[in-house]
C-alpha cells in the first residue's frame, strides 16, 4: 500500500478506540487510566473466542455468517495497522514536536491476542455521541436488561445515569442498550436472554444496478429513507413493513411503475407485484431454513438438559431464528393464497414473456 493510500484511507472509529486502549495499556501504571484498565475483563465469552467445534453449533444461523466476515475483517485491519507507522503517528499525535509520538507506547508488534482483547473491550463497552465512540468508566460496568431501571442520558460531553423508577436498597442496577436480540447480545457481550422478544433474522435487500429501472427505484428508496443494501429485521410476532416496501419496489416493472406510490401508503402496487413479493419472502425463508438442520423439538430437548454455556447459547440463537423464519414463511404463504385469489381480477394482462417466468 503506497503512501497516498496510507494518508487517505479513513480509519474505522472502532479501531481508533482499540489503538487508544492499547496505547494506554502499554503505559502501565504511568497511564491515567491504569486503575480503570486493571478492572476491565481479561477474558470473553463472545463467539470471537469460541473453538471451531463450538462455532459449528451456530452453523446455518445468520450470526455464523456474520462472524466469519467479522473475523476476517478484524484480522485484516490488524495486518494493515501493523504496517502503518505513519498511520499510528497520525492517530496518536504529539503536542510537542520534540517529543516522540505517543505511538511509541504501542508494542513494536501488536499481538493478535492483545488486538482481539482490545477489540472486544471497546466494542462491548463504548457509547456513541454524535459521530464519535467513547468508553466511559462506571457507565460501562452496568449490567444489561431489557427491563432497565437506569436510563443513560447523554447531554453534550456529559453522561448522566438517572433512575427510571424507584430502586430498593441492594437491588441490581441495569441499563438498556436498546431493543437487542440474542444474536447481537452474544456477538457483542457474550450472553443471551431466554425467550428474547427482540430476536430477529436480518434480511438484506440490494437493487440490481443492471435493472433499467435502477435509478428510479433507487430514488424511491431514498425518498423512503432506505439506504442501498439496507438490512431489515424479520421478527416472529410482527411484519416488517419497511421490508415489504423494499420488496415491492425491488419487484417493480415498467408495467406497474405508475402505481409505485401505493407502496408509500402500505398498499399493494399490483397483483403481479405482490405475487412476486410473497414468493421472494417464501424463497428466502425456505432457503434459510435449509441451513438450520436441527429441529425445534430436538433443540428444546437439549435445552432441558445440563449442557455447556456455549452450546446452550448457540441453541437459543438457532431455535429463535428457525421460529422467526417459520412464522414469516407461514404468513407469506397465507398472503400468497389471497393474492392468487385476486389473480383473475388483475387490471391488465401480463406480457407473454413474464407469464412464462411465473
Amino acid at each position: 500500500m503506497d503512501e497516498k493510500d496510507d494518508q487517505d484511507r479513513p480509519l474505522v472509529p472502532t479501531f481508533s478506540g482499540i489503538l487508544s486502549l492499547l496505547a494506554e495499556k502499554s503505559k502501565g501504571e504511568e497511564s491515567t487510566w491504569f486503575p480503570f484498565i486493571q478492572i476491565l475483563p481479561k477474558t470473553f465469552h463472545t463467539p470471537l473466542f469460541w473453538s471451531p467445534a463450538d462455532l459449528d453449533e451456530l452453523k446455518g444461523t445468520s450470526l455464523h455468517v456474520s462472524l466469519e466476515a467479522q473475523n476476517i475483517s478484524t484480522l485484516k485491519e490488524l495486518d494493515y495497522i501493523r504496517q502503518q507507522e505513519k498511520l499510528l503517528q497520525r492517530i496518536f499525535p504529539s503536542s510537542d514536536t520534540d517529543t516522540p509520538s505517543t505511538s511509541q507506547n504501542l508494542p513494536k508488534e501488536i499481538k493478535t491476542s492483545d488486538w482481539l482483547w482490545a477489540f472486544s473491550v471497546f466494542r462491548s463497552r463504548h457509547l456513541k455521541i454524535e459521530n464519535f465512540l467513547f468508553m466511559f468508566p462506571i457507565v460501562d460496568l452496568f449490567n444489561f436488561a431489557n427491563k432497565a431501571n437506569v436510563d443513560v442520558i447523554i447531554e453534550g460531553e456529559v453522561v448522566k445515569l438517572v433512575a427510571a423508577k424507584d430502586i430498593l436498597s441492594g437491588q441490581p442496577l441495569h441499563i438498556n442498550d436498546g431493543l437487542v436480540g440474542n444474536r447481537d447480545l452474544l456477538d457483542y457481550y457474550g450472553f443471551v436472554i431466554q425467550d428474547n422478544i427482540h430476536d430477529y433474522y436480518p434480511v438484506g435487500i440490494g437493487l440490481d444496478n443492471s435493472d433499467s429501472l435502477y435509478m428510479k427505484k433507487k430514488g424511491l428508496f431514498q425518498r423512503k429513507g432506505i439506504k442501498e443494501g439496507a438490512v431489515f429485521p424479520l421478527q416472529r410476532l410482527s411484519v416488517n413493513q419497511e421490508l415489504i416496501f423494499a420488496l415491492r419496489i425491488y419487484h417493480l416493472s415498467v408495467y406497474d411503475f405508475s402505481e409505485a406510490d401505493n407502496a408509500f401508503d402500505g398498499k399493494m402496487i399490483s397483483v403481479q407485484n405482490e405475487y412476486e413479493v410473497c414468493n421472494s419472502l417464501i424463497d428466502l425463508c425456505e432457503a434459510s431454513l435449509e441451513g438450520l438442520t436441527h429441529s425445534i423439538k430436538s433443540d428444546n430437548i437439549m435445552l432441558n438438559k445440563k449442557i455447556p454455556f456455549k452450546l446452550r447459547s448457540a441453541i437459543r440463537i438457532r431455535k429463535a431464528e428457525k421460529r422467526i423464519l417459520l412464522a414469516n414463511l407461514k404468513l407469506a404463504k397465507q398472503i400468497l393464497e389471497k393474492v392468487e385469489e385476486q389473480w383473475q381480477y388483475r387490471s391488465y394482462d401480463i406480457p407473454t414473456g413474464m407469464k412464462e417466468e411465473l
